[in-house]
C-alpha cells in the first residue's frame, strides 16, 4: 500500500512538472535583474524554485540573470538520466558577441569537470529508491551531495583573458559554481561569472549570444546485454536507449540583454 502511494505521488509530481514545463518558453525571452540575496549554493531559493524557460533539447529548466557585477546561470534537471549526464560530462556555457557558431572569439565556462572515469553516477530512480522512507532519502541525498563536493574541484575556462584553462572552485577571481540535490532528487546547478570578463568581449553592447551545451557523459555508461539473435524486451530496449542518450551532447542557443535595476 505504501509503495502504491509513493508511486502515485511520483506520478502526480511528474504530471505537475510536465504541465509547468509546457507553460514556459523553450528559450528565455527577457533579461532578469538578479535578486539582492542571490547566492551560488546549488539551492534555487532566491528564485522561488521558478525558472524562465524549459528547454526541450536539453531537458532542463533554466534562468539567466545579472546584476551590476555578475552574470548568473541557474539550471535544474529532474530526469535521472539528464542529471547523470550533467554530472558525467558537465555543462558548458559559451558567450560571444555575434551569435556565429564558427566564432572562436567567445569565452566558455565548463562545470562540473571530470577527470578520467572519476565522475560518480547516482541512483535516482527504480524500486529501490521509491521504497525508501523520507528519512532514508534525506540520508541518501546528504551522502550524494557530500560526494559531489568531493568529486568536483575545478572549473574549465576557454578564451577568458588572464585566466588559466583550469581554475579551482575556490578561486579568488569571482567565478563561482555549485551543484546540489534537493529532497525530491532534483539537481540544481548554479554559475556566476563576473561581468568584467564579458566587457572585454562585448564592449559596451548590452546584448550577447549564449550557447548552452550539456556535454555527453563518456564514463560509466551501463548497457543491458542482449543475447545474439534475441530481441531486447521493450523495457530493456527503452533503458538502453536512455543510457545511450547520456553519451550524446545536447545544446541550444539564445540571446540575452543585460537587465538594469
Amino acid at each position: 500500500m505504501k509503495t502504491s502511494l509513493k508511486i502515485f505521488f511520483l506520478l502526480l509530481v511528474c504530471g505537475w512538472t510536465s504541465v509547468y514545463a509546457q507553460k514556459l518558453p523553450i528559450v528565455q525571452k527577457e533579461g532578469v535583474y538578479a535578486p539582492a540575496n542571490v547566492k551560488i549554493d546549488g539551492k534555487p531559493t532566491e528564485w522561488n524554485n521558478e525558472f524562465k524557460a524549459y528547454n526541450k533539447s536539453t531537458e532542463v529548466f533554466y534562468t539567466i540573470a545579472n546584476d551590476d557585477n555578475n552574470l548568473y546561470l541557474t539550471i535544474q534537471a529532474i530526469e535521472p538520466e539528464v542529471i547523470n549526464k550533467i554530472i558525467g560530462g558537465g555543462i558548458t556555457l559559451t558567450i560571444n558577441k555575434y551569435g556565429n557558431k564558427k566564432d572562436k572569439k567567445g569565452i566558455s565556462i565548463t562545470y562540473p569537470v571530470t577527470e578520467g572515469d572519476a565522475a560518480p553516477r547516482f541512483l535516482l530512480s527504480g524500486r529501490s529508491v521509491v521504497n525508501l522512507s523520507a528519512k532514508e532519502i534525506e540520508t541518501m541525498i546528504a551522502g550524494y551531495n557530500k560526494k559531489l563536493g568531493q568529486s568536483f574541484k575545478w572549473i574549465k575556462l576557454a578564451g577568458v583573458a588572464g585566466q588559466d584553462e583550469l581554475i579551482s572552485v575556490y578561486n579568488q577571481d569571482g567565478f563561482k559554481v555549485a551543484g546540489l540535490f534537493d529532497k525530491k532528487k532534483h539537481y540544481t546547478y548554479e554559475l556566476s561569472v563576473p561581468l568584467k570578463y564579458l566587457e572585454v568581449l562585448i564592449g559596451e553592447v548590452s546584448k550577447f549570444t549564449y550557447h548552452l551545451m550539456i556535454n555527453g557523459r563518456k564514463q560509466n555508461i551501463i548497457m543491458f546485454e542482449v543475447l545474439p539473435g534475441q530481441q531486447a524486451p521493450p523495457i530493456v530496449a527503452k533503458m538502453n536507449e536512455k543510457m545511450a542518450q547520456m553519451a550524446v551532447p545536447t545544446d541550444f542557443w539564445g540571446e540575452y540583454t543585460l537587465a538594469k535595476n
